[in-house]
């Protein structure tokens, strides 16, 4: 898959990005971003997500409703 994470350290933040055309896509994760999103990328792929995140046009709110769930059940 060409989707890489995009990572700064220096804000404690990361992206998606499509590693074939350069473009970053979804939101900006912080705190914490590049392990956030290397767990959400697992999720997407086993949770029959059938889209590459890529081209996923609801990828914003999927990492939303993720990042909602994730948040609840660490509380």
């Amino acid at each position: 898959m060409g989707c890489r994470i995009l990572v700064d350290r220096d804000e404690d933040a990361a992206c998606l990005y499509d590693s074939v055309t350069g473009i970053a896509f979804g939101r900006v994760i912080r705190p914490d971003g590049e392990e956030k999103l290397e767990a959400f990328l697992e999720w997407y792929a086993k949770n029959g997500a059938t889209r590459d995140p890529r081209v996923d046009p609801n990828i914003c709110d999927v990492q939303d409703e993720w990042l909602s769930s994730t948040a609840a059940a660490s509380v």
